[in-house]
């Protein structure tokens, strides 16, 4: 069925973590294939070039900084003093970028906010009367909790929640939080991207037809800052081919393809993930959503002080057992990889998953005004209270 509701929408997008966009992505996609009279901003701190390659011209622009996320020295490490300082910057700034949110939504006379998932974007929409949900797997107070206490920042967590506290609804996402500060809770399906070609035809496109009788293991470690560092020499990656997506720097004695994040041939990044027999990469959102989906099994290099990291662990443990592992550092930086290689063969493929952007989508449009035909829903996701569990 199709929706004509003519909304203008703003759709606000953390830069801090690609999985945030991603899963944004496949949102957004699925509601203007429901509704292509949608009106939709993306609001965001990402380059415009990284919106306009999975939405093109579909969708309108707009630079956005929201809150800073977690300050890190490289892909996998924490730096807490800088974190401390970026939030206590943007606590200075805060009622100025809160009057410039509001100004946007009244400029473009904005009738829904969705949020993943900053929560100043939900107090400017909140303040203004405008209906504000997230669609996130976690929200940033509960993952700051921790990790600002005893600084001089501890005290912003709170004013977050509070923030996330005049949003309509919370859809919260899998492989994240059990509790919300929003007074609604909307359990979501998994969000993701899927694969546009089939697994020959991702092959062929990479020209690695040859290689078929090899197993594929797909390498990404996001935004690797490793130049000052040596190669690292995979150890037991012999059998298989490595595809590598990114800069990270490995010699290996068997096949390896490189790749850079812009990707050939019209590929999108699930057709590597349903392509591959196993990934070796960090714990995160995107990767684990995108596996999940596509049956893929995974191994996530350890990452600590991250809050959302063990819970992502937990929910493929819960999850029909999707095959994963951990890596530990020491392994990945010295190339004892073989171990890792050999147990995501072994596994073997799961059985594909059910991607839920289309069910969060129509939910979203019941919200948005000139849009509420219950008969157009089918299936309502369960709600819960405040702050309750599963």
């Amino acid at each position: 069925m199709r929706y004509h509701c003519r909304v203008r929408l703003a759709y606000c997008v953390t830069a801090h973590g690609l999985g945030h966009w991603t899963r944004s992505a496949a949102l957004i996609d699925a509601l203007l294939r429901l509704d292509p009279s949608l009106d939709i901003v993306v609001s965001t701190g990402l380059p415009e070039s990284v919106v306009r390659s999975e939405l093109g011209a579909r969708v309108r622009y707009r630079a956005a900084c929201y809150e800073p996320g977690a300050c890190q020295t490289n892909c996998f490490d924490i730096d807490l003093d800088s974190t401390v300082n970026a939030y206590l910057e943007f606590e200075a700034d805060r009622a100025q970028l809160l009057a410039r949110e509001r100004e946007f939504l009244s400029s473009e006379r904005i009738e829904l906010v969705v949020s993943d998932v900053a929560a100043l974007p939900v107090m400017a929409a909140g303040s203004a009367g405008v209906p504000a949900v997230a669609v996130a797997n976690f929200t940033w107070d509960w993952v700051l909790a921790p990790l600002l206490q005893s600084t001089r920042a501890e005290h912003l967590p709170q004013t977050f929640a509070q923030d996330y506290g005049r949003g309509s609804a919370h859809f919260l996402l899998p492989f994240g939080q059990l509790e919300s500060p929003f007074d609604v809770v909307v359990e979501a399906p998994v969000v993701a991207r899927t694969a546009r070609h089939t697994r020959s035809q991702t092959r062929t496109a990479l020209s690695i037809e040859g290689t078929a009788a090899r197993p594929v293991i797909l390498v990404c470690i996001g935004g690797w800052r490793g130049s000052d560092l040596p190669p690292i020499k995979p150890r037991g990656a012999e059998h298989v081919l490595l595809l590598v997506v990114g800069d990270l720097t490995l010699r290996s004695r068997g096949p390896t393809l490189h790749l850079p994040h812009v990707l050939p041939q019209s590929l999108t990044f699930p057709d590597l993930v349903q392509l591959a027999d196993g990934i070796i990469t960090k714990p995160g959102y995107g990767m684990a959503s995108e596996a999940y989906v596509h049956g893929t099994p995974i191994a996530f290099v350890e990452r600590e002080g991250f809050r959302e990291t063990p819970a992502i662990f937990q929910a493929l443990r819960s999850r029909n057992r999707h095959p994963h592992r951990i890596m530990s550092r020491t392994s990945f930086a010295t190339g004892d990889w073989g171990p890792t290689i050999d147990a995501l063969v072994s596994e073997g493929r799961a059985a594909p998953q059910a991607e839920g952007s289309e069910t969060v989508a129509r939910e979203l449009l019941r919200l948005a005004p000139h849009c509420r035909d219950p008969s157009s829903v089918s299936t309502r996701l369960r709600h819960r209270s405040r702050r309750s569990g599963p």
